[in-house]
């Protein structure tokens, strides 16, 4: 998969994690106007969570396959991907290995 394969994959991605956020939005609006049960937006919560894990993550893979090989154009790069790596909080390498070795030691016991 070339580079421009992956952004194709990841613009199709938060196109469709955006769509899944005004649903969310909407379905809370109704919520609000007791138009809809309060049970019906936690199970569209739940429904939605894999597509942003999904969305978190490539965020990161996008964010590390852009990252600067020179130490120097490091600062300026993560100053300037801020909002990447905000989004991809609790997907990032050190958390998905964290996670991993949880489940492990969880499994062990």
């Amino acid at each position: 998969m070339a580079l421009k394969h992956f952004n194709e994959y990841y613009t199709q991605i938060c196109n469709q994690y955006q769509q899944l956020q005004e649903v969310l939005q909407d379905l809370s609006n109704e919520v609000c106007n007791g138009m809809v049960e309060p049970e019906r937006l936690e199970q569209l919560k739940k429904t939605i969570e894999p597509v942003e894990n999904n969305y978190r993550t490539l965020g990161y893979i996008k964010y590390l396959l852009n990252k600067p090989t020179k130490k120097k154009k490091l600062n300026r790069y993560n100053g300037a991907n801020k909002k990447l790596l905000e989004i991809s909080k609790g997907r990032t390498q050190q958390d998905l290995v964290n996670q991993n070795n949880d489940i492990i030691q969880n499994l062990k016991i």
